[in-house]
């Protein structure tokens, strides 16, 4: 109880202890007393030996160090430090006592690093109780790492910083679910770091706590871990095994690690890094706005709210789940599976390796592609599709109501079953029509667009915009036009198409099929004789255009112009209107007929004829039938009676004569065939580019008809090779 009392002590003589009321006392003088007891009411300090010391404060605010050996330090009451200085390797005790007590950890083994020493020192071997605070001694600038096990902090309520970098690294237990507690932290810079590591190769589930200020780091092992944020910023590492690493409220940093890890990221700020062939991963999350773009090596993704979310994949094969919510799921690139789950679900779908798997009466979902061709045939349950790309796309729905929505190309929308609403948008347009309830919605100046129907009746007079009806079907059809220029065109059945105040086609196809175009210049096509063609007076200048090799316009009244299409010779004939006739590629005869006809024979050795009273001459013009393409030597000319073919029968003008105008040839005509006495004769004649003959269709000297032939400069080539039967 005095400071100049001396105690002598023999080397293994006993285990001694020293009963002291001196507030200071240390054992480093007394080798062999392995034990001190303060027995005063007031603070004290002590301090032990190289032996392994029992140390015993009283009723004050005690500081005790063990010094080297393994110690054990018991506080008793009143507010303690105790401190560890001496088994680096964690084989002590510590009892705190009453009182809120500290433990500092100061002795530390040194290992060398390329950043410098690392000081490393482990409780885990330590029996620590009744401890509050756990304190860190390092030094400035020198990483501390201090090794507990997370029993042996059931007592600690805060952690106590040194100098330099601390690490607090608390091991769990063998298995199990495990959580760090809550730690009140003083002097805990940003760079002090709390670690909770599964050491086994076990399963763990790993949680942060509840509530911390400070980073916090949850370590997994070889097993398939849970770990589990909490309100703070965690680091998660799951190491080996499938793991799941569950974020907390704070902006957490989560690696997987190997394996087929699940990451659950809801907050804000959260950050997700995982290695390339790390397995197949997938992230599940909150948040309605949420993009693998930047995780390139993860795979999957998981919408687990309530709300609307926007889902969005990167380059690899992802999977991406939404929830209940109108969700948009954006694959990305790579082949995706899409699963949007309830609500109206949009897919944005950019290859076709995509896969999109929808609930049944689940919402009403649509596809966005950009894909130049597209179907819902295999996805029962999707209903529409909208085209974003550039050019044409070719769409099909499937048996339910489909919306099919093109682009600004061509495209081609197909509804299939159900009643469908078709948008084609701009361009030229195809509409698969297959039943009455289908709605084509086409704007206005968007190309010519067409329906391919399979109904026996349709009409597109309440479609303004689109122009062509094509019947796909089998046996008879009834379709009719608006007021654009129609393409009416039917199948093998007899078919009736009507078109309306337009420039229309109508086709009837196989069969024999009744066409009337209405007003307008329309084009028939005839492809057998049962074929009638009806034809308003003065509704247009009109065309037939037919493959049969034998076709008079007698048959159709009021139609003015008539085609060959086919191979082969034809025989047109006109009407006793003016006629535009044209031939094939065959020797066809194209016969006029009356009024003042335009003829085109084409290739081949063609025959024109002209009947008697063609292109009567009267004032104050001149009439005249027109042949557009005669070609001297291979084509040939028959006019009625025989005209022309007797010998001196052609007449031409005499050599000097210019004549420059039809009016002129008239004359000149008139006067040589008044010479002549007019029987049989015609008179050839030049003016500019073109020839013109002039004659009597009874034979007579008095000029009545008048044939134009376009192109023929020289007058003088035409003779009476060039006149048949």
């Amino acid at each position: 109880d005095a400071i100049g009392d001396v105690v002598v002590e023999l080397a293994s003589a006993g285990t001694d202890t020293i009963r002291t009321s001196l507030a200071s006392f240390s054992l480093a003088g007394l080798a062999n007393v392995e034990r001190l007891v303060f027995t005063g009411t007031a603070a004290a300090s002590g301090v032990g030996n190289a032996a392994d010391n029992i140390l015993t404060g009283g009723a004050g605010n005690d500081t005790l160090d063990g010094s080297a050996g393994t110690d054990t330090l018991r506080g008793g009451s009143g507010d303690d430090l105790l401190i560890q200085s001496g088994d680096a390797t964690g084989a002590e005790r510590f009892d705190g006592g009453a009182g809120v007590d500290t433990l500092r950890v100061s002795n530390a083994v040194v290992t060398e690093t390329a950043n410098g020493p690392k000081y490393f020192a482990s409780l885990s071997g330590s029996v620590l109780q009744s401890v509050e605070r756990l304190a860190f001694g390092s030094a400035a600038q020198t990483e501390f790492l201090l090794t507990v096990n997370l029993e042996q902090l059931s007592d600690v309520t805060t952690l106590v910083g040194g100098a330099g970098f601390d690490r607090l690294i608390v091991n769990a237990g063998k298995s199990g679910t495990y959580q760090l507690p809550s730690l009140a932290l003083v002097n805990w810079s940003a760079d002090d770091l709390v670690y909770l590591v599964g050491e086994r190769d076990v399963d763990y589930t790993l949680k942060a706590s509840a509530s911390h200020s400070g980073t916090q780091i949850l370590t997994g092992n070889r097993g398939n871990d849970v770990l589990v944020g909490g309100a703070g910023t965690e680091i998660m590492f799951g190491g080996a095994g499938d793991d799941t690493l569950i974020g907390g409220a704070g902006g957490d940093r989560m690696t997987g690690g190997t394996g087929n890890d699940v990451y659950v990221l809801n907050a804000a700020g959260g950050q997700l890094v995982e290695e390339v062939g790390g397995g197949t991963d997938r992230v599940e999350t909150t948040r309605t706005s949420f993009s693998l773009a930047a995780l390139t090596n993860v795979e999957h993704l998981a919408y687990t709210g309530s709300a609307a979310a926007s889902l969005v994949g990167n380059a690899l094969d992802n999977e991406l789940t939404g929830g209940n919510g109108a969700d948009t799921l954006d694959g990305g690139a790579g082949s995706d599976s899409l699963s949007g789950g309830g609500g109206d679900d949009v897919y944005l779908v950019d290859g076709v390796g995509d896969v999109i798997v929808e609930q049944t009466d689940a919402g009403t979902d649509t596809v966005r592609t950009g894909l130049s061709s597209f179907s819902l045939a295999g996805i029962a349950d999707v209903e529409n599709v909208v085209f974003t790309g550039p050019g044409g796309v070719d769409l099909i729905g499937n048996a339910a109501s489909n919306v099919l929505t093109g682009g600004a190309g061509a495209d081609t929308l197909d509804g299939a079953g159900g009643t469908d609403r078709l948008v084609g948008g701009a361009g030229d347009d195809v509409y698969l029509v297959d039943s009455i309830g289908d709605v084509v919605v086409e704007a206005a100046s968007a190309g010519s667009d067409t329906v391919r129907t399979t109904l026996a009746s349709f009409s597109v007079a309440n479609l303004p915009n689109v122009e062509n009806v094509v019947f796909a079907g089998t046996g008879a059809a009834n379709l009719t036009g608006n007021a654009a220029n129609n393409l009416l065109v039917g199948a093998a059945g007899p078919n009736t198409l009507v078109g309306s105040d337009g420039n229309d086609t109508l086709d009837g196809g196989e069969g024999s099929d009744q066409l009337n175009g209405g007003a307008g210049d329309d084009v028939y096509i005839v492809d057998g004789p049962g074929d009638l063609v009806v034809e308003n007076i003065s509704a247009g200048s009109d065309t037939i255009r037919t493959a049969m090799v034998n076709f008079s316009l007698a048959s159709a009244p009021n139609v003015e112009n008539l085609a060959f299409d086919g191979s082969g010779n034809a025989s047109l004939t006109g009407s006793a209107g003016a006629n535009l006739l044209s031939g094939g590629t065959g020797d066809d005869l194209l016969i006029g007929g009356g009024g003042r006809d335009t003829v085109t024979g084409n290739a081949g050795a063609d025959r024109f004829f002209f009947a008697r009273g063609d292109a009567v001459y009267a004032m104050p013009g001149y009439a005249s039938d027109i042949i557009t393409d005669y070609d001297h030597g291979s084509d040939s000319l028959s006019l009625v009676g025989g005209i022309g073919r007797g010998a001196g029968d052609v007449l031409h003008a005499a050599q000097g004569v210019t004549l420059t105008s039809v009016a002129d040839a008239f004359s000149y005509a008139q006067a040589l065939l008044d010479v002549h006495d007019g029987a049989q004769d015609v008179a050839v004649l030049n003016v500019g580019a073109d020839s013109y003959l002039f004659y009597n269709d009874a034979g007579g000297a008095m000029i009545n008809s008048i044939i134009k032939l376009a192109g023929i400069a020289d007058a003088s080539i035409i003779d009476g090779s060039d006149f048949g039967s």
